[in-house]
C-alpha cells in the first residue's frame, strides 16, 4: 500500500517543523529546555502535594522530584524511539493522586507512630545522656549542645539508611516526630510502589495483546477533542488556586503569557526566528522570575502571613537548599515494595483514566505535528511502552504514574514546532537536571 502523506500546509496552516524536520541546533536546544520548563511545574506540584501528607521532610520532596524528571526523561525517550515516536512528552499524572491519596490515609500506615520499635529507639535516646561509651554503641557525635545521630540502630537500617539529622537533648518531642515522620514516609512510599508496579501490568497487557487498539476504533475525533479539552481544563482546578494564593506573580505571568503568544507572535526582533511565538514559556518565565525575586528582595512580604510568604517568595521552597549537589536515582532506592489487593485496584483505575487520557493526547500530538493519524497497533505499542514506564515509576519511587504531558502538546501547536529531536533533547534536560 502506498505511503499516506499530508503536506504541511494541508493539514495545520503555517506549521514551520513537522515531525521529522528540525530547526536549527540552537533553536532546537532552546525550545527542547522550553519543553522542560513547561513539564517541570507537573513534576514539582504533584510532590509538593503529596510528600507532606506522606510525612516526609523538605528534603525527600526534593529526592522524590529529582525521581520523578530522571524517569520522566527515560520514559519520554523510550516513547519517542520505540513506542509512538511522537513529540509527545511523558510526565507525572495527576490521575494517579486520588489513589495516592487514598494510600496515604490507610489506617495501617497511619497507625505507625504506635509501633514498639520507634518507642524503642526514642527510649535509647533518653538514656544516652552524656555517657561516651553509649555514644560510640549508637554511633552518636556530641556537637556542642546537640547530638548528631545516624539513624543505624535497630530495625531502622533498612528504613534510614544515610540518613542524619541534629537534635537538642531537652526536645525529644521534635525528635519524635520527625523519626515517625520518616518512618512513615518510607512505608507509605514502599505501598505505593507496589501499587504502581503491579497495575502497569495491566496496561502492558492491554497495549502489548493489542486490545487496547482494537478499542481505540470507537475513538474518533469527535470523542477524543472533548478528552483532551477536559484534560486541560482538568488542570485550571489545581493551577487556579496556585494563582489565587498569590495574585500579584500570577496574573500578571497568565496575562504576559497570552499577550506575549497571541499578540505578539507575529513582531519579529530577529528577521528570521519568530522570538516571541517559539519562545514565550521562556520569555515570561524569566520576567516574572526577576519580577518576583526584586519583591522578595525589596521585603514586599516581610510582614504578610506565612502561607502568603511561601506561595510567592523565592527563597521558601527548600528546594534546592535541601537537594543534594549530586544524586543518580536507582531502583529500589526506598526499599523493596509492598504489595496491597485494595492498593492495587485503587491504582488499577487511575491507569485506566491515563490510558484515556494519553490516548487523546497522541492523537492530538500527531495533528499538530503534521503526521498521519496513528493507526492501532502503534497506539497500543505506545499504550505498553507507557504500562513499562508506569512499571519504572514503581521501580524508582515516583510517587505517582506517567501519562502523555497535555501541557506539551499543547506547546507543539503554540511554537508551531513539532519536531521529534526537540522532545528528544528535552529528554536529556529532564535527566541531566534530576542527577545534578
Amino acid at each position: 500500500m502506498a505511503e499516506i502523506t499530508h503536506p504541511p500546509m494541508d493539514q495545520l496552516q503555517d506549521l514551520e517543523y513537522c515531525i521529522d524536520s528540525n530547526p536549527s541546533w540552537a533553536e532546537t536546544i532552546l525550545l527542547a529546555f522550553q519543553n522542560y520548563i513547561l513539564m517541570l511545574g507537573t513534576s514539582v506540584m504533584i510532590p509538593t502535594l503529596l510528600v507532606p501528607a506522606m510525612g516526609g521532610t523538605d528534603r525527600d520532596k526534593a529526592l522524590v522530584i529529582q525521581t520523578l524528571l530522571f524517569v520522566a526523561g527515560i520514559n519520554t525517550v523510550l516513547q519517542a524511539l520505540f513506542g509512538t515516536r511522537l513529540p509527545a512528552v511523558i510526565g507525572g499524572s495527576y490521575a494517579y493522586v486520588i489513589p495516592v491519596a487514598y494510600i496515604i490515609n490507610d489506617p495501617s500506615l497511619q497507625r505507625i507512630s504506635d509501633r514498639h520499635d520507634v518507642s524503642c529507639l526514642l527510649h535509647l535516646l533518653i538514656n544516652i545522656g552524656s555517657k561516651k561509651s553509649a555514644m560510640e554503641t549508637l554511633h552518636v557525635v556530641p556537637i556542642s549542645a546537640s547530638f548528631y545521630i545516624p539513624l543505624r540502630v535497630l530495625s531502622f537500617d533498612s528504613l534510614f539508611k544515610n540518613r542524619t539529622f541534629s537534635f537538642a537533648r531537652d526536645n525529644l518531642k521534635e525528635v519524635s516526630s520527625h523519626v515517625i515522620g520518616l518512618q512513615r514516609f518510607i512505608q507509605t512510599m514502599r505501598a505505593i510502589q507496589g501499587a504502581l508496579v503491579i497495575a502497569s501490568s495491566i496496561q502492558i497487557i492491554l497495549g502489548y495483546s493489542q486490545v487496547w487498539g482494537l478499542f481505540s476504533r470507537f475513538f474518533s475525533p469527535l470523542g477524543m477533542s472533548p478528552v483532551v479539552a477536559l484534560v486541560g481544563l482538568g488542570l485550571f482546578q489545581r493551577g487556579f488556586p496556585l494563582l489565587g494564593n498569590c495574585v500579584e506573580i500570577g496574573l500578571p505571568m497568565l496575562l504576559l503569557v497570552i499577550g506575549v503568544s497571541q499578540y505578539l507572535k507575529h513582531v519579529r526582533p530577529l528577521r528570521d526566528i519568530p522570538i516571541f511565538e517559539r519562545f514565550p514559556i521562556l520569555i515570561c518565565g524569566t520576567i516574572i522570575w526577576i519580577y518576583s525575586l526584586i519583591l522578595t528582595a525589596g521585603g514586599a512580604y516581610h510582614n504578610k502571613p506565612i502561607a502568603t510568604q511561601i506561595s510567592c517568595r523565592t527563597d521558601r521552597a527548600n528546594l534546592i537548599s535541601t537537594a543534594p549537589w549530586f544524586k543518580f536515582p536507582y531502583p529500589l532506592q526506598w526499599g523493596p515494595p509492598t504489595f496491597s489487593a485494595g492498593h492495587s485496584f485503587a491504582m488499577m483505575s487511575a491507569v485506566l483514566v491515563s490510558m484515556v487520557e494519553s490516548t487523546g493526547a497522541y492523537k492530538a500530538a500527531s495533528r499538530l505535528a503534521i503526521a498521519t493519524p496513528p493507526p492501532a497497533y502503534v497506539l497500543s505499542r505506545g499504550i505498553g511502552w507507557q504500562g513499562i514506564g508506569i512499571m519504572l515509576d514503581g521501580l524508582f519511587g515516583t510517587v505517582t504514574g506517567s501519562t502523555v504531558s497535555v501541557e506539551n502538546v499543547g506547546l507543539l501547536g503554540l511554537t508551531r514546532v513539532g519536531s521529534r529531536r526537540v522532545v528528544q533533547i528535552s529528554a536529556g534536560f529532564m535527566m541531566f537536571f534530576s542527577i545534578f
